[in-house]
């Protein structure tokens, strides 16, 4: 995100501070004790992010390289970031961080294989 060239950093501020806090959330979502529910919606960040990261670094190339695409490359990044996979991959890790992880793990077993699961052992 560094490598942006000024004028496309102010015009995509939002969408990479956005990025930013991404980033931020994917990097606390590893920390030891890790709630056992993260890493599906975690994983699903990091591919929102990786597809961002990419989009990002097409609109930064034809900045430079193309007269014509341009401005629609920049507009395809801008929405994916903020209409797209981000900003939902962000709210649900965030969602599943703070819930109650242990009656949810029962409540998904329970919705999984119905009525109330018990060791068969």
């Amino acid at each position: 995100m560094n490598s942006c060239p000024i004028p496309l950093q102010e015009r995509f501020a939002p969408s990479l501070g956005l990025l930013r806090k991404a980033l931020l959330e994917l990097e606390s979502c590893y920390v030891q004790p890790m709630n056992h529910l993260v890493p599906r919606p975690a994983l699903m960040l990091v591919g929102a992010v990786a597809s961002s990261l990419y989009l990002l670094e097409h609109a930064i190339w034809s900045y430079k390289n193309s007269e014509l695409a341009k401005e629609l490359d920049s507009e395809v990044f801008r929405r994916w970031v903020l209409e797209g996979g981000v900003e939902g991959a962000l709210q649900a890790v965030r969602r599943i961080r703070t819930a109650d992880s242990r009656n949810r793990a029962q409540l998904n077993a329970q919705l999984a294989f119905g009525g109330v699961v018990g060791s068969k052992l």
